[in-house]
């Protein structure tokens, strides 16, 4: 199963936010907030229902495991999912003191630069090439420029240079959690939130994965984690859910293969996301100057190899001249070869 974090307060207020001030706040900056803790508390509750036997209060850590992105407020957010889960029949006071002092589930991590699964933050040379190729084709100029105004807008309003999606996304983050807490946005805010930023900060999303092989570089690991860890007994369901609420999730159609998708099925048609060798792909130009370096030193050997041969021959045959049976009766005159 994978999950997003809880709502939280993870933002940089732009310079000219009137809200910027960590006083105003109930929570400080990069906190989980009660929703998200209400909302993961009731994710993990009906795990728990669908996929354990709702009688049991506690789960097997032999069984269970979890891995979460190595920031505060994503594995908060599994500590409240898995205390869900494995104590649906608790309240939710003091529910994660009760769950650490009942076997929990250990939750693994790694350091978010070096995480290309969950993070997807691993430095990739070959995928920052791509997407910058992308970027600057210009279909995407072309469709960027259409928004020009926009983007003057937003950057003469916060005093931040706006001039991407990214951007677009970062600014509309930051007015959709001040308005989740009722906080009175800036009048110039409110002429464009959320529907005219609202598209565009999810484009900025779709970007990531904007041609076939970003998508392998960027997902393609992530896929095989998941795909590693079943068997051919199983299939593949994509279940959507996003409220609080103890409501039933909603299955969205995996292309090409509708839902259930059979998991032979799944694995024909995303091979090409799952054949990605990330080390080596991610590295491409690098193994090619690599290889080209060898090259370069392995010339440079059979060139220095050769003058120190020739050099040498030069320095034996004239040194040879020089001497004489009569000279050195004792010495054995024996011509070198080398090649």
């Amino acid at each position: 199963m994978l999950f997003s974090s809880g709502f939280n307060t993870s933002i940089k207020p732009y310079p000219t936010d009137p809200l910027r001030d960590e006083a105003v706040w109930p929570y400080k900056y990069s906190k989980l907030i009660d929703i998200g803790n209400e909302q993961h508390h009731a994710l993990g509750r009906w795990f728990g229902e669908r996929y354990l036997n709702a009688s049991l209060n506690r789960c097997d850590p032999e069984m269970i495991s979890a891995r979460s992105i190595d920031e505060d407020v994503s594995i908060k957010s599994a500590q409240y999912n898995l205390a869900g889960m494995c104590l649906s029949n608790m309240s939710n006071n003091n529910l994660t003191k009760a769950y650490l002092a009942q076997q929990p589930i250990f939750i693994t991590t790694v350091p978010v630069n070096d995480d290309e699964i969950l993070a997807m933050k691993r430095l990739c040379p070959e995928y920052n090439k791509l997407k910058n190729e992308f970027i600057n084709t210009e279909y995407f100029k072309y469709r960027l420029n259409f928004y020009k105004k926009l983007l003057d807008y937003l950057s003469e309003h916060t005093n931040k240079t706006v001039e991407s999606y990214d951007d677009i996304n970062e600014i509309y983050n930051i007015l959709l959690v001040e308005s989740s807490y009722n906080l009175t946005l800036p009048s110039w805010a409110q002429a464009v939130f959320p529907k005219k930023l609202e598209d565009l900060a999810c484009y900025s999303y779709a970007l990531s994965s904007a041609t076939p092989t970003m998508a392998r570089l960027l997902v393609g690991p992530l896929i095989q984690e998941i795909v590693n860890n079943s068997t051919n007994d199983f299939y593949v369901r994509i279940l959507y859910r996003s409220n609080k609420d103890m409501v039933e999730p909603f299955a969205i159609d995996i292309p090409h293969c509708g839902t259930p998708c059979g998991f032979r099925n799944f694995t024909q048609i995303y091979r090409h996301l799952m054949s990605v060798d990330w080390k080596e792909d991610c590295y491409k130009d690098e193994n090619d100057w690599t290889f080209t370096r060898k090259l370069i030193i392995i010339l440079f050997l059979l060139i220095f190899c050769t003058f120190v041969h020739c050099a040498y021959y030069l320095w034996f045959a004239i040194d040879k001249e020089a001497l004489s049976e009569e000279d050195y009766p004792d010495v054995m005159m024996v011509q070198v070869f080398t090649f």
